[in-house]
């Protein structure tokens, strides 16, 4: 039975997730009225955690898995030992993503974490007049470090926040500029007590403009006109989620999830996912991101390892598309 407490909590869900949804400037970073691609520090809408990706990335309504640091920071209240994750990717054309994280529960009450990601690339100058090359190399590096916060404020209903360092160098080394902001996540999340149903709201890098500041001289012949560099939104997302388990046995159980998400520069999509579970200690995943138009379809598998003093989580996803390289994960969670 639903106390009070646990019904003003999933009202101001439903009364928040329907302020943001709304129409017009009211609505956060007017969400869904930005142009198709426009915004920046887009690195930060690549999913983070092997067992969210090969879910699908429906991962907003996961409970106590370290991943929540790159997620939905309600999620991370359910941690109940302090836990690591860290995972390095070979991402698409060369790059190189870095991720890790680690959270823990504080003596005043909830769980706090510490999170840092890595993008980066080195390539070769090229110019218009000079497209085999200039001689130079550069590189573009996109960093964040995130301090997240997540507390139950009922026995089922949960708050996190999360604020976000974000930096971009853009070639620096040949005279490109550099940006850096300041973002927040912020989500809840709802356990109905209704055969495992878990409802979730979450926003994402929510936050200033990315305007690195300065100029830079037109290259073409004749111009020589100094043009400022623009600034761009950040890539803020807004995602409804509920997650249910469909049974639960000794040997076996079923984890299923879906959310809708809405990103601030592309259409409204579903990410759905599923997790079936055997004797505790094999997992297997898949799911769709339609937020993901490169990589949409996924899958992969989890082992579990270790007792109680160091429960060791090595988990696998792999995504893949029709028209790139498939990409491969591996992830480390431990709980200690």
């Amino acid at each position: 039975m639903v106390n009070q407490r646990d019904q003003g909590g999933a009202l101001a869900v439903l009364l928040l997730a329907l302020w943001l949804a709304a129409p017009g400037p009211a609505a956060a970073g007017d969400i869904g009225a930005q142009r198709v691609g426009t915004s920046s520090g887009t690195f930060l809408k690549i999913g983070i955690g092997a067992r969210p990706v090969a879910m699908g990335r429906a991962a907003n309504s996961l409970l106590g898995d370290p991943t929540s640091l790159f997620h939905n920071p309600a999620g991370l209240a359910y941690l109940e030992r302090p836990s690591f994750v860290v995972e390095r990717v070979s991402w698409l054309a060369g790059v190189d993503l870095t991720a890790a994280g680690i959270a823990a529960t504080i003596p005043w009450g909830g769980v706090a974490g510490l999170s840092a990601l890595s993008l980066s690339s080195d390539m070769e100058e090229t110019t218009e007049l000079e497209p085999d090359g200039t001689g130079r190399n550069f590189s573009h590096r996109d960093l964040a470090f995130g301090l997240t916060y997540g507390r139950h404020l009922t026995d089922r209903f949960t708050f996190g926040v999360t604020g976000r360092y974000v930096y971009e160098a853009l070639g620096t080394e040949i005279g490109g500029p550099s940006t850096s902001t300041w973002l927040i996540d912020l989500g809840t999340t709802f356990d109905t007590g209704f055969h495992g149903v878990v409802l979730a709201m979450a926003i994402s890098s929510f936050g200033p403009d990315l305007d690195p500041g300065g100029s830079y001289e037109d290259p073409r012949p004749g111009e020589g006109n100094e043009v400022e560099f623009a600034g761009f939104a950040p890539p803020t997302t807004f995602a409804l989620a509920s997650s249910y388990q469909a049974f639960v046995l000794p040997e076996a159980s079923l984890f299923v999830s879906g959310e809708f998400v809405r990103p601030a520069d592309n259409d409204e999509t579903l990410r759905v996912g599923g997790e079936l579970e055997l004797y505790d200690t094999l997992a297997l995943r898949g799911g769709y991101d339609g937020a993901s138009d490169a990589l949409p379809w996924s899958g992969g598998i989890g082992v579990r390892f270790g007792g109680e003093r160091l429960a060791t989580h090595i988990d696998y996803a792999f995504s893949s598309s029709e028209y790139f390289d498939r990409v491969d994960r591996v992830t480390l969670r431990f709980a200690f």
